[in-house]
C-alpha cells in the first residue's frame, strides 16, 4: 500500500538527524534550520498538491493541510507558545538536559548569566520540538490523505467491476 523511494527515506533520515543534533545542542542555528526546513516542506507540499497527480497529490494535500493547520494553531490560536507544545518541549528539555537543569535549580541562586543561558537553550529546544511536530503532523496528514485516496480508488474499481 505505501511505498517509499530511497530519496524519501534519505530525506526523512536527514531530517531526523538534524532534529536530533538540534535537540542535543539547542541553539539559534539549529532552531532556524529546523524552522526553515519545516516551512520549506510545507511550501513544497503545496506545489506538489498543484502539480502532482494520483496518490502523490493526495499525500501532498494531506501534508500541506495538516502541517499548515498545526502551524497556524501554534502561532495564532494559542499565541506564540501554545500550552500543549510548550509543555511537551519543556518536559523533554528537562529529560534530555537533566544534568544541566538540576545543576542550576537546587544550587541556591546561581549567576544570572547561567540561568539566562539555560533558559535560552530551553527556548531553542522548544522551537526545535515545535518544528519537528509540524513535520510529524504533516506526515500524518499525508498518510491520511493517501489512505483516503487509495480507498476511494478501490471503491471506483469495485463499482466498475459490479457493472
Amino acid at each position: 500500500m505505501f511505498r517509499f523511494s530511497l530519496a524519501a527515506l534519505f530525506l526523512a533520515l536527514t531530517w531526523t538527524a538534524m532534529v536530533c543534533v538540534g535537540l542535543t545542542v539547542p541553539n539559534r542555528l539549529w532552531s532556524a534550520v529546523t524552522a526553515f526546513v519545516s516551512i520549506l516542506a510545507l511550501m513544497t507540499a503545496i506545489l506538489a498538491a498543484v502539480y502532482a497527480s494520483g496518490h502523490s497529490r493526495a499525500f501532498a494535500i494531506g501534508f500541506a493541510v495538516f502541517g499548515s493547520c498545526y502551524l497556524l494553531w501554534l502561532n495564532r490560536i494559542e499565541s506564540y507558545s501554545p500550552t500543549l507544545a510548550r509543555t511537551l518541549g519543556e518536559d523533554s528539555f528537562q529529560l534530555v538536559h537533566n544534568a544541566e537543569w538540576y545543576r542550576v535549580l537546587p544550587a541556591g541562586l546561581p549567576p544570572p548569566d547561567r540561568i539566562q543561558a539555560l533558559m535560552h537553550s530551553r527556548d531553542r529546544f522548544i522551537e526545535i520540538v515545535q518544528s519537528a511536530t509540524i513535520m510529524l503532523v504533516g506526515v500524518l496528514g499525508g498518510f491520511v490523505g493517501r489512505f483516503l485516496s487509495v480507498r476511494a480508488g478501490n471503491r471506483k474499481h469495485d463499482a466498475n467491476d459490479r457493472r
